[in-house]
Order: C-alpha cells, then structure tokens, then sequence
C-alpha cells in the first residue's frame, strides 16, 4: 500500500532511494512473516525458498541451480541473522483461525453524478465524457473459441493440420512405425 502510494505520488528527488528502502522493507517483513509462520524455523524457509527456486528453474542447466540455492542460501543467513524488522512489526498481518474478521475502515462512497474536483484540465472534461458515453455503447465481446483458450495459434493450428493431412496421404507412414509423429499430430491434440 505504501509503496504504490509513493510511486503515485512521490514527486521529490528522493523517488528512488525511497522506492527501494520500501520494496526492502516489504521483502523483510515478508521473510519475518514466512519465518513465523514455519515457527521460526530458518531451514524450512530456506527449504521453501529452494523450492520455489527450482520449481522456477525448471529446464535450466542443474549445477547453476545448484550454485543459485547455494548462494541463496548463504544470503538468507545473512538477512535472517541481521533481520530489520522484528516480530512485533508482523503481527498486525497474523490471523489465527477463528479470529473474528477486523473492521474495515469506513470510507465515503462516490455517488455517480456527485460533483468531483478533478485535477484535469477543463478542456479535457468532454473528451473524457465522450469517451465514458461511447464506452457505454461498447458490445459485449463474444465467447473466446476453444481454439483460443487451448493457447494454440492460429499458424501453430494451420500447420498442424497441414501435418496431419500428408501424414495421412503418405503410403509409407504408419503409427506403429513413427509413433511419436502419430502422438505429435494425432487427430486430438
């Protein structure tokens, strides 16, 4: 929350250096809140962290992943054993099961058509109107096809089906004899 409140409305010479003491503070309070929730237990977030980092690395050459979880984990002690932020500054994020849900602060709802001061130049005010009215206007966009939502594109599909029409027209090919061809392009993808 504070951070994207700096980046909306931070205007001094001082973005940058603040940008970056905020992300560290929420990458500290976030190991404190990981670390308390594993009981404080430093080798099973370094564990968890390893996880994440292979899962990720999925593909990539293993003894760089490896040297990757090995420094990671030599830095984790480090942070952990210098940790900025203690576990009094976590427990505000810590929820028990069965605590009852907090209050959420009461804000004032906007009321369409209520009048608003608006930093935008006056000038601009029709166009952005304009803009709301024609937005009203807007069909719906039909259903995506399954085509679409399967993540194939179209040229991927087009080939594919070419494949599939000369596979089938070939007198030499035979499923038996290249079956990973026949799994490649069977009918079904």
């Amino acid at each position: 929350n504070s951070i994207a409140a700096h980046v909306m409305h931070c205007t001094d010479s001082g973005f940058g250096a603040r940008l970056l003491e905020l992300c560290n503070q929420g990458l500290f309070e976030c190991l404190a809140l990981n670390l308390h929730c594993l009981g404080g237990q430093q080798m099973e977030l370094a564990a968890v962290i390893n996880g994440r980092i292979r899962r990720m690395s999925r593909g990539v050459n293993p003894s760089l992943v490896s040297w990757l979880t090995t420094m990671m984990g030599l830095r984790l002690q480090v942070v952990l054993e210098h940790m900025p932020v203690g576990p009094d500054a976590i427990l505000r994020y810590v929820r028990r099961v069965g605590d009852p849900p907090q209050p959420l602060p009461e804000e004032p709802m906007e009321v369409q058509g209520s009048e608003r001061t608006s930093p935008e130049p006056q000038e601009w005010v029709p166009i952005i109107q304009q803009d709301i009215q024609s937005q009203r206007k807007v069909k719906p966009q039909p259903p995506l096809s399954d085509a679409y939502l399967s993540g194939m594109p179209a040229k991927r599909r087009k080939l594919r089906a070419d494949i599939q029409k000369r596979l089938q027209e070939d007198p030499n090919y035979s499923p038996q004899r290249f079956p990973n061809a026949h799994r490649a392009f069977a009918e079904d993808p």
